[in-house]
């Protein structure tokens, strides 16, 4: 987390607009709630609360046993079919040779292995309350990574945010279209957005989805978690 504050500091940014995927949305969560005076909007893809252990306030992720079980195969096919069909279900020949080249390029196998295992730690339900920023949560309704419950409930426990399903069942950002980041850039202030496209890309990008601001359930139990 101090890494966002550090490069915010070295860009001179005193406030950003952040976008959290998969397990940068917890970061992105906990940095927002730790420097609220430093995010000025949340943009959340794909991702969830809680990795593992489930219980009956987050019934819906992973067991320790199941999450090594993962690991393991992680590093078994790194580099060559790696996880592709759990976060790229049905990707084309282009994004299957750039996912597997991408592997080889930023990790050992073991450390793939290791950073699943570290990921498997994560839970920040304990902070989703007091989230100031304005929040968006995105996700696809057939996410085979992380469940569309788990991104229910951040926007339920987040006040005020709002919250997309998606269609289809692609973890990866832009993997199926482009409405996430369609999404994204309607939602962010005008000056977070990066640079528009083309009238026709845009055009091309537009979907009918509704954002709509969920209602938050109670959090007494989840105010009692530990991080």
């Amino acid at each position: 987390m101090d890494d966002v504050r550090a490069v915010m500091n070295a860009a001179g940014s005193e406030s950003a607009a952040l976008f959290g995927y998969s397990e940068g949305g917890p970061m992105s969560m906990l940095f927002a709630a730790t420097y609220p005076q430093r995010v000025r909007a949340l943009v959340l893809y794909g991702t969830y609360a809680k990795r593992m252990d489930p219980d009956d306030d987050y019934p819906w992720c992973e067991t320790w046993e199941e999450r090594q079980s993962y690991a393991e195969a992680v590093e078994g096919e790194w580099g060559v079919e790696v996880d592709l069909t759990r976060m790229a279900p049905g990707a084309d020949e282009g994004l299957a040779r750039w996912w597997m080249a991408r592997a080889r390029a930023s990790a050992s196998p073991a450390a793939a292995r290791a950073l699943v295992l570290m990921n498997s730690q994560i839970d920040v339900r304990n902070v989703l309350p007091s989230i100031q920023a304005k929040t968006l949560v995105l996700h696809r309704r057939d996410d085979h990574d992380s469940k569309l419950e788990e991104g229910r409930y951040v926007a339920e426990h987040i006040p005020g945010a709002g919250f997309v399903e998606l269609p289809g069942e692609t973890h990866v950002p832009g993997g199926t279209g482009t409405t996430s980041s369609t999404r994204s850039r309607n939602f962010l202030p005008a000056s977070a957005r990066p640079a528009s496209r083309t009238a026709s890309s845009r055009q091309r990008c537009s979907r009918t989805s509704s954002i709509r601001p969920v209602k938050r359930r109670d959090s007494a139990t989840v105010l009692g978690q530990s991080c």
